[in-house]
Order: C-alpha cells, then structure tokens, then sequence
C-alpha cells in the first residue's frame, strides 16, 4: 500500500514527443554524496465500497483509509549523478482503515507501519539493489514493508534531455514496477506527463506537470494470498528548476483492493473500490 505514494514519479520507456515551440529547460535531477532529502506524504480513499464475500454470502458496506509519513532519504554515496548506496529512515506515520457494513458498528483498524522507527540501507552491486534493515534482522513484516517499499530511489521521470514547454511522454515497464512496490508477476501500467508550463510555486520557479496513470498487479503481504491492486488516476507535479526535486504532488482517481484469507476454517474476500487522493511534499537539505 505504501508504495501508492509512488504513483507520483516513476520510470522507463521514454517516449518523449516534441512540444508547441516553448523554450527548452533541463528538469533532471542529480544527487551527490551527502545529500538529504524529506518526503511528506499522505494517502487516502475516501467514500469507499467493500464488499465481504464467505461461504455464498455477500455483504456490502462503506471504507474509510488514511495514512500520513514522513521519510527521510540520505546519500551515503552517489557516481555520475545517480546513487548508488542510501539509506531511508521512517520518521513519523499514522494511518487506520475503518469499515462499516449494515447491522455492526464501524470497526477502526490501525493500519500496521512495521518501519516507522526505523532505517533501511539500500545498495546497487553485480547481483542487483540490496537491502538491509538496520540495527536488527527483520520481522516478516519488516520483511514485507521492505519489499512493498519498491525501489527507494527509481531513475528519474523526466528525459535526460532538455524539454521544451508542451513536450510529452510516456512510463512504463520494469521500474514503474519497482517503483509502486507491485510483485513480478501480471504488472501492467503506463503514466503519461505534459509539461505544461513554468510557474511560480512557494517562491521557487517550477515546472508543472500534468499526469495521468493506469496500473494494476499485486503488492506482497505478510500472510495468504497477494493483495491484488488496479488504479487510474490524474494530477500534478510541480518540479523545482533549481533543486530538480518535485517539491508538490497531488494526484486522485479510483482503486480497487481484492484480497482473500482463511479465518476459523472459512475462505473470505474483500473487495474495496473507491476514490483515492495522494499528496507528496519534498524538500532538500
């Protein structure tokens, strides 16, 4: 779940088209060793639907989500721009998921952060990106939270040539993937950008964005079956020309959840489809 917040930048396959003739500015970022970055997010589905299905009953109701946290990325070390060892810790977080179906009351349910507290060392070697908890081995939920967490640092989302004002184009693949912390298996989705126009934003000179994003798969859960998971959405970025970090995000659109477990001997699924909102804040030290 936690890698929804990913739906903002992702990665690959650029297939950038020529824009209307506006001026041309170069929005890739680079990191260098030492660098810190915080990240803000919140994720949310409001208004949703789930549905409860047992043994041929089926029962319907309503599916409150919210979950806020706050990360901070450093640059142990970075070559040609790009990192290539960092280490995320997980500052602060809340979230609760609260459903209510006909005839019950509402039942709150704080929804497990296994990191918060924590850090995570990642590291690029002949074998791949590498992970280790730091301080303790993980739990299986640590474990799983890693793994969700996606990719801690994708390639960037824009081209790394200059873009001119209009200019479009389009994500996919592998490190989209990665990047929303989906499993390997039946991943499919694409994200398209327009580079709209150059904006002030909170006294920085920014690019604006727009985006929109279809993606479905599975993310990893600690027991049972995967969480199977399909999106659609739009918003926004607004991309620093200076720090060449996207300082606001803000996109919605509608999700759906399937699950499915064992509880006292009987199978259940659930189902829940609704509206969904993220917002990202990042800043550079």
């Amino acid at each position: 779940m936690q890698r929804l917040f990913a739906v903002i930048v992702v990665v690959v396959s650029i297939a950038a088209t020529s824009g209307c003739g506006g001026e041309s500015y170069d929005l890739r970022g680079e990191v260098a060793t030492g660098d810190v970055y915080r990240s803000t997010s919140s994720f949310t589905v409001h208004n949703g639907q789930v549905t409860v299905e047992t043994s041929g009953e089926r029962v319907q109701g309503s599916a409150e989500v919210r979950i806020e946290e706050t990360t901070e990325t450093d640059i142990l070390n970075a070559e040609d721009g790009q990192t290539t060892r960092l280490k995320v810790s997980w500052m602060s977080g809340a979230g609760n998921m609260t459903m209510k179906v006909p005839g019950q009351s509402a039942e709150e349910t704080p929804t497990p952060l296994p990191l918060l507290g924590r850090s995570v060392l990642f590291w690029q070697d002949g074998g791949g990106l590498q992970s280790r908890l730091v301080g303790s081995e993980p739990t299986e939920e640590q474990a799983v939270a890693i793994q969700e967490h996606g990719h801690p640092w994708p390639e960037d989302f824009v081209p790394t040539k200059k873009v001119a004002v209009g200019s479009s184009w389009t994500h996919g693949g592998e490190h989209l993937r990665q990047w929303l912390g989906f499993s390997d298996e039946g991943f499919a989705g694409t994200m398209k950008v327009h580079f709209d126009k150059v904006v002030d934003y909170n006294n920085e000179r920014c690019a604006l964005l727009s985006v929109q994003i279809d993606a479905s798969g599975t993310s990893p859960m600690p027991e049972g079956p995967p969480l199977s998971v399909s999106m659609s959405g739009e918003g926004f970025v607004y991309r620093s020309l200076s720090k060449k970090i996207d300082v606001y995000s803000k996109i919605s659109g509608d999700l759906q959840w399937k699950m499915s477990g064992v509880e006292d001997g009987l199978e259940i699924r659930l189902t829940i489809n609704g509206p969904f909102f993220v917002e990202v804040q990042d800043t550079k030290d």
